[in-house]
């Protein structure tokens, strides 16, 4: 049977403080999870950051694209 895959990403919502913030929370938590794969998805900005952020941790990142808006529930093209 194949592993579930549990990711989520955020929209063009946060700030690097705030990613910082769940990331910190999501890999504190990564020790009750067994049997998952945990992978974050961030707007294609902050793909740096989360990609230095999780190094060497467990959790997968991959992205998304960004809108021209300046934050909320959009995507749209880089």
């Amino acid at each position: 049977m194949r592993q579930p895959l549990v990711a989520g990403n955020w929209k063009m919502n946060g700030s690097q403080e705030s990613i910082r913030q769940l990331l910190d929370g999501i890999k504190d938590g990564m020790a009750n999870v067994k049997n998952a794969e945990v992978a974050v998805c961030p707007p294609f900005v902050y793909i740096p950051l989360v990609q230095s952020l999780l190094q060497g941790t467990a959790i997968s990142w991959g992205g998304q694209d960004v809108s021209s808006e300046a934050s909320g529930a959009y995507t749209g093209e880089t």
